[in-house]
């Protein structure tokens, strides 16, 4: 299990990843503080990368993964404004709303999860499996020595430097050294 945390004002967003899981987010108030976890399903790897194939699409994933980010924090900030307005209510013995607004909100937060899932549904279709969507950290499949090991990512990294083993967490991951490209040629899969 994989975990991450962002901080937008009074909201937190865990990111949690159960393998075998369901694509889902699933929204819990807790002591007025939300918690938005991002369950994702681990499917097998189809693809595997070269380095210069990873190098191309990196552009494209910060710019999936920051949509997904963006869409996730929405989410979180919309629901903790709706637990804020829940606990008001309850605190309150009950009060007068803006039945509208409210349902406004939800329809915004809703709208914001599901634009999440589907970024991170393209990010998985090019192949990249999610590991925390606040910290921005995803693996592209890459065979080295006659074994596959995952290429390791981080949201604002310019280039590819990192690796770890496939059964490792991308905690474990490792500067790339001379094994890596090294009599690599471009083909296709």
């Amino acid at each position: 299990m994989i975990r991450g945390r962002s901080r937008v004002d009074k909201c937190s967003v865990d990111q949690v990843t159960v393998p075998h899981g369901v694509l889902s987010l699933i929204q819990s108030g807790q002591m007025g503080r939300l918690t938005l976890k991002i369950v994702l399903e681990v499917r097998p790897m189809k693809k595997t990368f070269t380095i210069g194939e990873v190098q191309t699409l990196l552009p494209v994933l910060e710019s999936l993964m920051i949509r997904a980010q963006q869409a996730g924090l929405k989410a979180g900030v919309l629901g903790a404004e709706l637990e804020e307005l829940r606990q008001r209510i309850f605190v309150n013995g009950g009060m007068h709303v803006d039945v509208t607004d409210v349902a406004q909100q939800r329809s915004q937060q809703a709208a914001a999860i599901e634009e999440a899932k589907a970024t991170v549904a393209e990010m998985e279709e090019i192949g990249a499996r999610l590991h925390d969507l606040g910290e921005g950290l995803l693996d592209l499949p890459y065979r080295v020595d006659g074994r596959e090991v995952m290429l390791c990512w981080k949201v604002g990294e310019s280039t590819i430097g990192h690796w770890h083993e496939e059964e490792e967490e991308p905690a474990e991951r490792l500067p790339l050294d001379e094994h890596f490209g090294r009599g690599e040629r471009e083909r296709l899969n």
